[in-house]
């Protein structure tokens, strides 16, 4: 039996049992039935904060350590993920497996098609069955300096400041209706445009907290290497859950039952969740504006535009530089925050 591509099991614990393989047809069966996915309850998403740390060298200390090597100042990080139940994943992965197509259809005429590089498959010829990666993006950048080597050029580099917090809940609804070419969002997007906008979630850590340690863990069963069962057990901490193979915190019967009080709901007019199997391909339906505008601003005076989810590269030649860079903060400023460098 053949899957889709869409249909991509998680392994990490949530609420409610894991979707296996033998549940594919009556998941499918459900999630083709835009109806039914109109009038879904979405459960709450599960957020972890993951802390990222980050070394750089201290050029302020002329000592060294014992290598020889300078001293590292480390920083931390910090990422808000947040994570869908196993159903509500799958529902995620299929509307993002529509949206993702209904995007590629909508901005393969446009004139800036090759500049948005991000979460897209780009062939690297047509007709070719491989697609471009990170490497064959930057070699277009190079191609285009080694172009114009005779000119001054600046490159200007940017990144959005944390990109997905900060997308305007008007306009991402709009540009999903503009990319779907309707005149308002179907009942079953709506759904889930509410479940990502209007966002609920509960803390893992608490969640872990309220049921004693006592977690849901997958365990094979006697004399038979082919089956396996689902049992509570008691884990001292979150950080063995892979190690005891935890599949979950507890039911969803449990959870409606016991912890609706831990759910936390962030009702604001901007942002979305990190994490979710369709907000990267939201992020490129978001940006369709500002990449046009962007794009014909830059092409207008000869110069190259390229943009990598929230990082941009714009090349131009210098007596430009000061005109793009405020271009570009009046058009970000619509709905976004930016942080840029300039190399000449």
């Amino acid at each position: 039996m053949e899957l889709e591509k869409w249909f991509k099991l998680k392994k990490y614990p949530h609420i409610g049992l894991p979707i296996t393989i033998a549940d594919y047809r009556w998941v499918k069966k459900y999630i083709i039935d835009k109806e039914k996915i109109s009038k879904h309850s979405f459960l709450p998403l599960l957020h972890k904060c993951i802390s990222q740390r980050k070394f750089r060298p201290d050029k302020s200390r002329t000592d060294k350590t014992k290598t020889n090597r300078r001293f590292r100042i480390k920083g931390i990080k910090d990422r808000h993920i947040y994570f869908s139940s196993h159903i509500d994943s799958l529902i995620l992965s299929y509307y993002n497996s529509l949206l993702a197509e209904a995007y590629e259809n909508y901005i393969k005429p446009k004139n800036f098609n090759d500049s948005v590089v991000a979460y897209r498959k780009i062939p690297l010829f047509e007709n070719s069955n491989n697609n471009k990666c990170n490497i064959d993006f930057a070699k277009s950048a190079f191609e285009f300096i080694n172009r114009n080597k005779t000119s001054k050029l600046s490159v200007i580099v940017a990144d959005v400041t944390s990109f997905f917090d900060n997308l305007n809940h008007k306009i991402l609804k709009r540009q999903w209706t503009k990319v779907l070419c309707e005149s308002t969002l179907p009942d079953d997007h709506y759904n889930i445009f509410k479940t990502l906008t209007n966002i609920k979630y509960v803390e893992g850590e608490q969640l872990f907290e309220s049921y004693n340690n006592i977690a849901w863990v997958k365990r094979g069963v006697e004399n038979n290497a082919n089956k396996f069962k689902y049992v509570k057990k008691k884990v001292s901490k979150s950080c063995y859950f892979k190690e005891k193979n935890v599949v979950a915190y507890c039911d969803k019967r449990e959870f409606l039952k016991n912890n609706l009080n831990l759910i936390v709901s962030k009702n604001n007019e901007f942002g979305i969740p990190q994490g979710s199997p369709i907000s990267a391909t939201l992020a490129n339906v978001y940006m369709l504006d500002f990449d046009q505008h962007l794009f014909d601003k830059i092409s207008n005076i000869g110069g190259y535009y390229q943009r990598y989810s929230d990082d941009l590269i714009i090349i131009c030649e210098q007596q430009y530089e000061d005109e793009i860079i405020n271009f570009l903060r009046e058009l970000i400023s619509l709905a976004l925050r930016l942080n840029y460098m300039i190399f000449n």
